[in-house]
């Protein structure tokens, strides 16, 4: 069994680990984020969404603490402040955007996004952009914007055009809040460790000092990069064998129930 005081922050994947399939924070998860920032540990986010989709709905709880640290955004790809001021960012190259719109055979939404904008298909541009609060545009206006994060819907996993990519980029086969299949690319090599690496020297805090907490299949560098992972009770479970401990499901309430016990315990 460990002590609590053993380490010094905490970092949450965003989808069914901090918030629910609805987008929403479960009764009671904000209130005991704030507690553990109030009791001086560092507190933020380690995510595959992408600034703008962060900025509005996620960010600003850590604001409202007055929370000056820094997250991982884009699976790995950006390290911000809650502010939003980029400090590292690997984008993939616009060739590669580029063929991926052009070649991928899919059923569902092309999504591109850069720091200010995401790029989507222009049949489906029409459909979200009333419904997310978030700067979209048709991916013919795409001038080589910086894009750090691409996920692809409905998509083949086995696409040749990922193959003939597959020494430029990095694929991590995912699972939507819907139940529906998408893949989620950044450069190659980066995933959610690389963005951490650059958290842990903003932040100058040792990874083995982080207690980390995710669900998806993203999350699987991310809980080993740190010195103690949990993985939720609905996590798939390629991320359940690596994690250090597995807690109850988003839909329990999960991660208060555990974090509120491991407050009143100072143990692990």
């Amino acid at each position: 069994m460990l002590d609590l005081n053993q380490f010094k922050a905490f970092l949450f994947d965003v989808d069914r680990t901090l918030v629910n399939a609805s987008y929403q924070f479960p009764l009671g998860v904000v209130t005991i984020i704030n507690k553990l920032y109030q009791q001086g540990f560092e507190v933020g986010i380690c995510t595959g969404r992408s600034f703008q989709s962060v900025r509005h709905s996620v960010l600003p709880v850590f604001d409202g603490l007055n929370h000056k640290g820094y997250h991982v955004i884009s699976g790995g790809a950006e390290a911000i402040n809650t502010q939003g001021e980029v400090f590292f960012q690997e984008p993939i190259s616009p060739e590669v955007v580029k063929k991926l719109h052009t070649d991928v055979k899919r059923q569902g939404r092309f999504v591109a996004a850069s720091y200010n904008t995401l790029f989507m298909d222009k049949k489906h541009l029409t459909q979200y952009q009333g419904a997310w609060d978030i700067p979209l545009a048709s991916f013919a206006e795409y001038q080589n914007e910086p894009i750090t994060l691409i996920d692809i819907h409905e998509v083949d996993f086995e696409d040749e055009c990922f193959k003939s990519l597959q020494d430029q980029i990095t694929i991590k086969q995912m699972t939507s809040n819907k139940g529906r299949p998408y893949v989620a690319i950044t450069a190659k090599d980066v995933t959610k460790a690389t963005g951490l690496k650059h958290w842990a020297q903003l932040s100058q805090i040792n990874l083995d000092s982080v207690i980390g907490f995710g669900d998806s299949a993203n999350d699987i560098e991310f809980l080993q990069a740190v010195g103690y992972g949990v993985a939720m009770g609905n996590a798939v479970s390629e991320l359940k064998k690596v994690a250090d401990e597995v807690i109850g499901s988003i839909d329990e309430n999960g991660l208060k129930v555990y974090l509120e016990k491991l407050l009143a315990d100072n143990k692990i």
